[in-house]
């Protein structure tokens, strides 16, 4: 093996295993993931995605039950609690349907995450986007229905149509100044949301046109 799963800085949990495009070849017979193991181990987690893209979302959710079994002794039972190591982008509805993602952290290097990539992932909670985001697209969030915290950074420019539809547990969304473009049905069934926004944004604007309350974003 040439590589073990990495480590998070100051952690003592592996947080990712990485892949290479050949995993998946002379598979012909039923094997463990835990026996497979080792043959897995370190390959760069951007040939995978490559390969899967061409796939369909159904041989992406095998491959992803595959490595979940490959790392599951080492982080634990309530979804991922580490960094997912991705080739900057994150394919469309590559997470669809995941009931075991609880908490996410978007690597730097990612600079794109697709058309609903994390809908219908209904134990999701929280999301931390990194600062290199400019837009979330079409239904990326939608039917994640027990998310309660998505930390949107500076520089994020428009969220698209249904991103959060049915994010009924998000009740506080904080929109920087960059957003400048929100469609109208972006927060479409979050009854208890409020925004946090700049007076004279555009989120403050929108949430007024909208009907969705508002709460000042206060600047010390």
């Amino acid at each position: 093996v040439e590589n073990g799963p990495r480590r998070l800085r100051g952690g003592g949990h592996p947080v990712s295993v990485i892949y290479g495009s050949d995993c998946l070849l002379n598979c012909n017979q039923k094997r463990t993931a835990h026996g497979q193991a080792d043959k897995f181990a370190g390959y760069r987690a951007g040939d995978l995605v490559q390969y899967i893209q061409c796939m369909k979302n159904s041989v992406w959710r095998i491959v992803r039950s595959i490595i979940r079994l490959v790392i599951a002794d080492h982080i634990g039972k309530d979804g991922i609690r580490g960094t997912v190591e991705m080739n900057k982008t994150i394919s469309n509805y590559c997470y669809s349907g995941d009931t075991e993602l609880k908490n996410f952290f978007v690597e730097d290097d990612v600079v794109e995450i697709g058309v609903g990539a994390f809908s219908n992932c209904v134990n999701l909670e929280r999301v931390i986007l990194n600062d290199k985001m400019r837009r979330l697209k079409k239904e990326v969030f939608s039917g994640c229905c027990n998310l309660r915290e998505v930390r949107i950074p500076e520089g994020l420019e428009s969220i698209g149509e249904w991103a959060f539809r049915d994010c009924r547990s998000l009740r506080v969304l904080e929109i920087p100044d960059s957003v400048t473009d929100i469609c109208e049905e972006s927060f479409l069934s979050c009854p208890d949301l409020t925004i946090i926004a700049k007076e004279g944004s555009f989120a403050a604007e929108y949430a007024r046109r909208t009907g969705i309350p508002l709460a000042q974003h206060i600047c010390y």
